[in-house]
């Protein structure tokens, strides 16, 4: 799945507040600035009857309810470091989510507040 520019592996599949999601992560360096940069695990939350799989086969899109999206995102790939906290995605605004250890989670805004689950926690940090 391509997401903010960056192409992410599928992971598992998991269910957040009655939902079904699928979990889709990449791992990278925090800054290519830094001699030694930090590891990152960024992981992309997104309910399973949001997705589409694209004209050209093998590729998974972001569909939201309502939405029909034809193409991939054209958005730009930044450094970690620099992406907002909050920002729209396939016209979805989406919230990111810094846990110990260097890892990401990247989740619709409106499932946001399911994070806050132990076993979420221990399933992030797990991964």
């Amino acid at each position: 799945m391509a997401f903010r520019g960056k192409s992410f592996d599928f992971l598992r599949s998991y269910s957040l507040a009655g939902t079904p999601f699928a979990v889709f992560g990449r791992t990278e360096t925090e800054s290519e600035l830094k001699f030694r940069p930090p590891i990152v695990r960024l992981r992309v939350w997104v309910p399973v009857s949001w997705l589409s799989e694209g004209s050209e086969g093998g590729e998974i899109l972001l569909t939201p309810p309502g939405q029909l999206i034809t193409a991939k995102s054209t958005v730009e790939a930044v450094e970690v470091a620099a992406e907002s906290d909050r920002f729209f995605e396939s016209g979805v605004e989406f919230s990111r989510r810094r846990w110990p250890n260097g890892r990401i989670t990247y989740v619709p805004e409106e499932f946001a507040p399911s994070l806050d689950r132990p076993e979420v926690l221990e399933m992030v940090l797990r991964d």
